[in-house]
């Protein structure tokens, strides 16, 4: 059953959300009798989520996904794509399919997944390591090295010549 995407404004189809963009999106969330239970539209603000993060139910990942900016479409998404079996106490009952008005206004990018770890190369008696550090958490300096390569070199020569420059991240 999954979702269902239906396009209630046409657009050019050109500017697609992708893995990791923020979407910023007005909505209208009702359940299949009509009964309206949130909306972005009543409070004025639109609402943001990173796509690929799991901020969502598996029907929005997958409906906003086929939306091009501009767009706006019904999304009717069944229990096994929204809150299935258990619901959502209070708001959602078990089972229940769900339809959403959504507009796609714009597309925001974030850094996710965050950047890769910093790295540097390490030359010691002869042998180059790769360390790949941990991100820092809180400013801590990134100090816990992930993994570490290793090439035995002949030259060592070269290896103090780069550890020598003043531009170098090199340590030996």
């Amino acid at each position: 059953m999954g979702v269902q995407v239906e396009t209630l404004s046409p657009v050019d189809g050109r500017t697609f959300l992708k893995h990791g963009q923020t979407g910023v999106v007005h909505y209208t969330g009702m359940l299949d009798d009509a009964k309206k239970f949130d909306s972005s539209r009543d409070r004025n603000k639109p609402w943001k989520f990173v796509l690929g993060k799991q901020e969502v139910i598996r029907g929005w990942e997958e409906g906003v996904a086929q939306m091009s900016v501009g767009q706006r479409a019904k999304l009717t998404i069944f229990p096994d794509y929204a809150y299935g079996a258990t619901g959502h106490p209070g708001i959602i009952p078990p089972n229940a399919t769900l339809i959403f008005d959504v507009e796609l206004l714009k597309l925001e990018w974030q850094e996710w997944p965050p950047p890769r770890a910093p790295r540097s190369w390490v030359c010691h008696r002869r042998i180059w390591r790769l360390q790949t550090h941990t991100p820092s958490l809180y400013g801590a300096p990134p100090d816990v090295p992930l993994r570490s390569v290793e090439a035995s070199s002949q030259r060592n020569v070269f290896c103090h010549r780069l550890c020598s420059s003043p531009f170098s991240s090199y340590v030996c």
